[in-house]
């Protein structure tokens, strides 16, 4: 049994993240010759992991998010990339180099990071959200809308993500359901003029989802209550929480220069030198695996070059 509590190894590169950011910022660096760790976190895979099918994903036609998954921990195995399943707590700057401290008190030694730990999506909390996950319910239209083609769909939220949404999914499902807690969104002026202008829009306001159910593979339907307590049974086949989405960042707060919301504002380079960073840990437009991936090559190149030119 190794001490714990004593730094275990040292690496050129941390990737902290385990999604298409920090997988892909993870090759690029392998393939430079640096000495790379990927540090998962609880989930390998980020929120791919909560995604049906890939379609939009070149070269990818049909596929399971964790085919995408497994082909990606297939190719950092035959780098010869590390994968260490644990948690990052505390980044220490050290000179110029970065002590990570994990979860289970070990620490680790390395030269740059990247980080890529993303953002979750927030969740209503109600009754059958988390059983209908995947199996009706999304919080992805982009990624999830075109297998509801010509069927009744709803989205909650009211915001210019919720809108969006509606927007998009309007092309595609037979009748889209907005459902909104208050009388007014808060959406930009000019996505609220496009919505209203929709034919196929049905709008829910002063509303919740009171719970969802369905049978035992698919979602069926959803309890909406409004304020004055008259309840709504909506026959739907999809629904999308567009509630917003929450940065993974409070473990870096005190390292990286956020926003108000959490997100961290200089990528793929920070403000100090060897720290990068990939994806929707950063991203509040995107979203996309792909987009993810993209950053995570600009990362893993730029933490290629830092670390060249420090040597």
């Amino acid at each position: 049994m190794y001490n714990k509590y004593i730094m275990q190894d040292k690496f050129d590169v941390a990737i902290i993240g385990s999604g298409p950011a920090g997988f892909s910022a993870a090759i690029y660096a392998a393939r430079a010759g640096l000495k790379t760790a990927i540090f998962t976190g609880p989930v390998t895979g980020g929120l791919l992991t909560t995604t049906w099918t890939i379609e939009n994903y070149p070269g990818f036609i049909e596929q399971s998010a964790q085919k995408l998954i497994d082909n990606m921990l297939l190719q950092c195995k035959e780098l010869e990339i590390t994968m260490l399943n644990l948690f990052v707590t505390k980044v220490q700057q050290e000179g110029t180099e970065f002590m990570l401290h994990m979860q289970d008190q070990s620490q680790y030694k390395v030269k740059a990071i990247v980080i890529a730990t993303g953002a979750r999506p927030k969740h209503l909390y109600v009754p059958g959200e988390s059983e209908y996950m995947n199996k009706g319910i999304s919080t992805c239209a982009t990624c999830d809308g075109f297998f509801f083609k010509n069927k009744n769909v709803a989205v909650i939220g009211g915001g210019n993500t919720a809108v969006e949404d509606v927007l998009y999914l309007s092309n595609i499902a037979k009748t889209v359901h907005l459902i909104h807690r208050r009388d007014t969104l808060r959406a930009e002026q000019i996505l609220q003029k496009q919505l209203h202008a929709l034919p196929n829009i049905q709008f829910h306001w002063n509303s919740q989802v009171q719970e969802f159910y369905g049978d035992q593979d698919n979602l069926l339907g959803a309890k909406i209550i409004n304020n004055q307590q008259v309840l709504n049974d909506l026959k739907i086949d999809g629904a999308f929480v567009a509630i917003g989405h929450q940065p993974n960042t409070s473990w870096c707060k005190d390292l990286v220069k956020t926003d108000e919301a959490g997100y961290i504002v200089n990528y793929p380079a920070t403000e100090i030198p060897g720290i990068f960073v990939a994806g929707d840990v950063a991203d509040q437009i995107y979203r996309q695996a792909i987009t993810a991936a993209g950053y995570g090559a600009m990362a893993g190149i730029e933490a290629s070059k830092y670390i060249n030119l420090s040597r």
